[in-house]
């Protein structure tokens, strides 16, 4: 079956507590996007950009997790769970400002009614609005003080049989928790890598910090594109 999937910032003290503190977490839905990790985990993807602003303001370097309902529990917390639960408060507050009833006798795709129609809570999702937001050059780990560059979209996306070029985000990857339990998960270059960020201090910047030399040079690559086997590599600048 597939495995869906929400990015999840943590409260700072995640780690010394062992505890799971949702801070922040977006719905694909209100980004048009699925839930599966292929089905967003692209440059220039809407829902992966409102991470990354999240990631480079206000939450700059907090614990970060994409995370997933097959994943096992960290510190026995149910942290995708909980990111759903962040997230529908979110979407109930919207609702409500767009004249949306919570439904009372709710089921699965009538959560909400307006003027006697119902609609699913994905419908009003996909009726939040969005900002234009700003492109970033890095993805910084502060635990592992390494960085990976965010490739750049191409000048031109498509390629010359008309079909519309994606270009893999490592951020999605990297921080991934529970890649290849379900359908729509990552297979191709690399793939040792994914997870390998999951819950770690995560921030995205213009600029490195001075003490963060370390970089971690990788392309994601799927199978179905003719990627395959690590050819990663950690390069040290002085």
């Amino acid at each position: 079956m597939g495995q869906y999937y929400r990015g999840v910032v943590l409260g700072k003290t995640t780690k010394k507590a062992k505890k799971i503190i949702v801070r922040k977490a977006f719905c694909c839905y209100a980004h048009k996007n699925g839930a599966k990790l292929m089905e967003h985990s692209y440059v220039g993807n809407w829902y992966v950009k409102e991470y990354e602003y999240a990631l480079a303001n206000q939450f700059f370097g907090f614990p970060f997790v994409w995370a997933s309902d097959y994943a096992d529990e960290k510190y026995d917390t149910p942290v995708y769970k909980k990111a759903l639960i962040h997230i529908d408060k979110q979407t109930a507050k919207i609702a409500k400002a767009m004249g949306y009833k919570k439904n009372p006798n709710s089921n699965w795709g009538a959560e909400y009614v307006k003027n006697g129609t119902y609609v699913s809570e994905k419908e009003v999702s996909e009726h939040i609005p969005y900002d234009e937001l700003p492109t970033y050059k890095y993805i910084i780990n502060f635990d592992k003080k390494v960085f990976v560059r965010i490739p750049e979209e191409p000048a031109n996306p498509y390629d010359e049989n008309g079909n519309y070029i994606l270009t893999i985000h490592p951020l999605p990857l990297l921080c991934a928790d529970g890649n290849q339990r379900g359908g729509g998960d990552y297979y191709g270059a690399n793939e040792t890598l994914v997870g390998s960020w999951a819950y770690d201090r995560i921030g995205v910047d213009n600029e490195l910090p001075d003490n963060i030399k370390t970089e971690l040079i990788v392309t994601f690559k799927e199978r179905c594109d003719g990627g395959k086997g690590d050819d990663f590599k950690y390069v040290k600048h002085e």
